[in-house]
């Protein structure tokens, strides 16, 4: 099959991508540069405010939060001394200690049922007689 046209004539891939000019590409790479810098701006104020501008007050207002956190910490702790002692006059027992357990049963109890499988010793049926040994072979297929 022969060509029609003249390959002279026939419009060159430059002016074809014309309409994709590189201009419009610069815009957008632009644009997505200013949206990123606005994004990192805007989510590192607080770091850059308590970092350069005022370090002192950033230790006061962290000193003040963990100030409140261990106000609640004690808060919590006293209503619950409140509630057990509540709970002992009612009651009238006190309230029982755990029982001292050894770090043997300790471990135990911590273990799932899968570890504890895995860490008991095998029975000697269940242990093969060679490394290479899968337990059965072909006298033993063939009684």
């Amino acid at each position: 099959m022969k060509h029609t046209t003249d390959p002279t004539q026939e419009p060159k891939p430059e002016t074809l991508l014309a309409g994709f000019s590189r201009t419009r590409l610069d815009f957008w790479i632009i644009v997505a540069l200013i949206v990123h810098v606005a994004l990192l701006a805007g989510t590192s104020i607080p770091y850059l405010y308590d970092t350069w501008i005022d370090p002192e007050g950033a230790e006061e207002r962290r000193a003040a939060v963990q100030e409140d956190e261990d106000e609640e910490a004690e808060a919590v702790r006293e209503a619950i001394e409140q509630g057990s002692e509540a709970r002992e006059e009612e009651t009238g027992e006190a309230a029982e200690e755990p029982a001292e357990e050894t770090a043997q049963e300790e471990e135990e109890e911590e273990l799932t049922p899968v570890e504890r499988r895995v860490q008991e010793a095998a029975d000697p049926d269940e242990i093969p007689r060679d490394p290479d040994d899968l337990g059965i072979s072909l006298e033993e297929t063939n009684r």
